[in-house]
């Protein structure tokens, strides 16, 4: 856990692959209950208003804008 866990969109492949090699299903359940497994991206991300969305892509596409304002 190099990174702080395990993201949540990789454990369904790697329940796979330990299948594959024998692993019984219950002590992978088990090995899981005892990782952090990281939110997927998205699952708790909120949507940003048009405002911070249109900011963001003029600083984007001209960097020599001013800071962003995160107005709401």
């Amino acid at each position: 856990m190099k990174f702080g866990g395990i993201p949540g969109d990789k454990v369904a492949r790697i329940r796979i692959l330990a299948q594959r090699d024998g692993t019984p299903d219950d002590a992978f359940t088990g090995w899981l209950t005892r990782q952090s497994v990281l939110p997927t991206a998205g699952d708790d991300a909120i949507a940003w208003n048009a405002s911070i969305r249109r900011q963001i892509r003029v600083q984007i596409l001209d960097p020599d804008t001013e800071r962003l304002r995160f107005e709401h």
